[in-house]
């Protein structure tokens, strides 16, 4: 079973399955190889794409000057970017696969839980701005309920409200 790529006599490029067996004779020896031979070139194709697409979301996410926070059904911590990391004064290693509310106790009960599980009960999205204590910040936050979770863009307000 094996994956192979090809290059057609007239230069295309194609990749194929191919998934072969040994059929024996009586004394054991091999009387013949039978299999299938399939070109998967397309879906090869479609993966690559896939792949690309999600290069560039996560590049452009990290990039972003907005703090980006994404949150998987059970509230574990699936992505955070390097403005996340500056304005939670946390690292992404510290939070990811982390439980939100078992990781930043402070939060738990707060405007923020209150308003996240709002938007992903009613699959619509919530703005509100929001002091922190803890952390001493202000925070303009928009949340995104999405298939995989919620999706949370925040940023620092903390001198405008001043």
């Amino acid at each position: 079973d094996l994956e192979l790529e090809l290059h057609s006599r007239d230069g295309r490029h194609l990749n194929v399955r191919v998934i072969g067996e040994a059929v024996r004779d009586d004394m054991g020896r091999v009387s013949r190889i039978q299999g299938a031979f399939q070109d998967v070139t397309e879906i090869r194709r479609a993966q690559r794409e896939r792949r690309d697409l999600a290069l560039r979301l996560q590049q452009t996410l990290e990039s972003m000057s907005d703090a980006v926070l994404m949150f998987d059904p059970a509230w574990r911590v699936v992505f955070l970017n390097p403005m996340g990391e500056r304005l939670l004064h946390r690292s992404r290693a510290d939070l990811l696969g982390q439980v939100v509310w078992e990781e930043c106790r402070e939060a738990a009960g707060s405007t923020f839980q209150v308003e996240y599980e709002r938007a992903v009960r009613t699959r619509s999205r919530v703005q509100f701005v929001e002091y922190f204590p803890p952390l001493e910040t202000w925070f303009d936050v928009t949340a995104y309920p999405t298939d995989d979770g919620l999706v949370v863009y925040f940023r620092d307000v903390t001198a405008r409200r001043e």
